[in-house]
C-alpha cells in the first residue's frame, strides 16, 4: 500500500497589538486577514488596556472565527503588547499587523510559498501609505524578489534606516516596522521590542532581527495597507520628542557598524528624517504653537548637540546625495530650521 505524501502548511502567528482602535478599521483589519488564501494561522489580539467599549469590540470579533483569540493586559505600550503576542504564539512563523492596517489578499500565501520553497528565516514584502481606506492592493504578475544571506544581508541594513527601498510608485516601499514580513519563529522568541522606546522600537526590532538571521528575502510585491491615522502619535504636538528622538539614536549604533559607508550614511540619514518627520512637524513647526523662548532653546541644542550635529560631518556630506547635500549645508550654517519655517509660511499664504 503506498503512502501519500502530504505536505503539511506551517503554523503562521499573526500579532496584532490594539489599543482604543474603532470598530470599522479593527474589523476591516480582521476581515483582510480572514480573507487570507492561505489558511493555515491563527491571530492573537493583545488588547493593551483599551477603554471598555473597546475592549468588548474585539471580543465581539474575535466569535467571527475560532482562529482569533484576544488576551488583555493593563495598558503598557505596543512593545510589551508584541512581546506578549510572540509569547503566546504557537506558530513555526510570525508576522505582525496594526489594528487600524490591512495585509493583502495574497500576502501570507505568496510570503509563506517563498519561505518553503527558499528557506529564509525572513521574507520582507513592501507597504503602501495612503488616505483611502477602500484603495485595493493589485497583485503584480510576476513578484521580483531577492534572496540575501551572510555579509549580503548587511547591505539590505541601510534600507532599514535612512534609504528607502521603493519598489514601485506611488510610494510604496520595504518599511522599517515590523509589519509587512513574516519571520521564523525561533528568532522572534530571541529578540524583544524595547518597552524603554517611545517611538521607532519597530525600527530597532528590525536591525536586531536581520543580524539574527543566516537568510532573508526581500519581495518587490505591497502586501500591506498602511493607513494614515490623522489621530496619529506621530502627528500630534509632542513636546517630548527631541529626547525620545535621542533616546531612539543612542540604540541604532549598537546593531550597526559605524565603520561601514553605507550604514553610517544610512544612519544620519535617520536623524535628518526624523528632524523634519518628528521634531518639525509634531514639535517645532506644529500648529499648536511653542513660545519663542522654547523654540530657541530647542533649536539652539538641535544645532549644538549630538547626534545632531552629525548631519554637518564631512564625511556624510562626502556620501549622501546633491539634494542632502544641500540640507547638511543649511544645517551646518544653522539655516535649515529657517527654511522649513520660511516653506511652511509660504504654503500658508497659498
Amino acid at each position: 500500500m503506498f503512502k501519500q505524501n502530504v505536505t503539511i502548511e506551517p503554523l503562521l502567528s499573526a500579532i496584532i497589538p490594539y489599543y482604543n482602535v474603532g470598530r470599522n478599521l479593527i474589523e476591516n483589519c480582521l476581515e483582510s486577514i480572514l480573507a487570507q488564501s492561505y489558511q493555515n494561522y491563527e491571530v492573537i489580539i493583545i488588547d493593551d488596556g483599551s477603554e471598555d467599549e473597546f475592549s468588548l469590540i474585539v471580543d465581539e470579533l474575535s466569535n467571527k472565527d475560532q482562529r482569533i483569540s484576544v488576551w488583555h493586559q493593563d495598558n503598557q505600550g505596543v512593545s510589551v503588547a508584541r512581546n506578549l503576542g510572540v509569547e503566546l504564539a504557537k506558530g513555526d512563523y510570525v508576522t505582525f499587523v496594526d489594528a487600524d492596517d490591512e495585509i493583502a489578499p495574497f500576502f501570507f500565501a505568496e510570503a509563506m510559498r517563498i519561505i518553503i520553497d527558499t528557506d529564509v528565516d525572513e521574507v520582507i514584502g513592501a507597504n503602501i501609505t495612503t488616505d483611502n481606506i477602500a484603495m485595493e492592493i493589485e497583485k503584480d504578475e510576476s513578484t521580483k524578489y531577492r534572496i540575501l544571506s551572510g555579509q549580503e544581508r548587511y547591505w539590505f541594513r541601510q534600507h532599514l534606516l535612512g534609504k528607502v527601498y521603493r519598489v514601485a510608485d506611488g510610494g510604496a516601499g520595504i518599511g522599517r516596522g515590523s509589519v509587512a514580513r513574516i519571520i521564523r519563529m525561533s528568532i522572534a522568541r530571541k529578540v524583544k521590542f524595547n518597552s524603554e522606546l517611545v517611538i521607532c522600537e519597530d525600527g530597532i526590532w528590525n536591525l536586531e532581527t536581520l543580524n539574527k538571521c543566516n537568510k532573508i528575502c526581500v519581495v518587490e510585491q505591497i502586501w500591506y495597507k498602511y493607513y494614515r491615522n490623522p489621530q496619529s502619535a506621530t502627528r500630534k504636538f509632542n513636546p517630548e520628542i527631541i529626547r525620545q528622538c535621542e533616546q531612539y539614536f543612542a540604540e541604532i549604533p549598537k546593531h550597526i557598524d559605524m565603520g561601514k559607508d553605507e550604514d553610517y550614511c544610512g544612519y544620519v540619514e535617520r536623524i535628518m528624517e526624523l528632524l523634519w518627520l518628528f521634531v518639525y512637524k509634531s514639535f517645532l513647526g506644529h500648529p499648536q504653537g511653542i513660545t519663542t523662548l522654547e523654540k530657541e532653546a530647542a533649536v539652539r541644542h538641535l544645532y549644538t548637540s549630538s547626534p545632531w550635529t552629525k548631519i554637518s560631518e564631512a564625511r556624510y556630506f562626502r556620501l549622501t546625495s546633491k539634494k542632502n547635500k544641500i540640507k547638511s549645508l543649511l544645517y551646518k550654517h544653522k539655516l535649515l530650521l529657517l527654511y522649513w519655517d520660511i516653506k511652511a509660511a509660504w504654503k500658508k499664504l497659498h
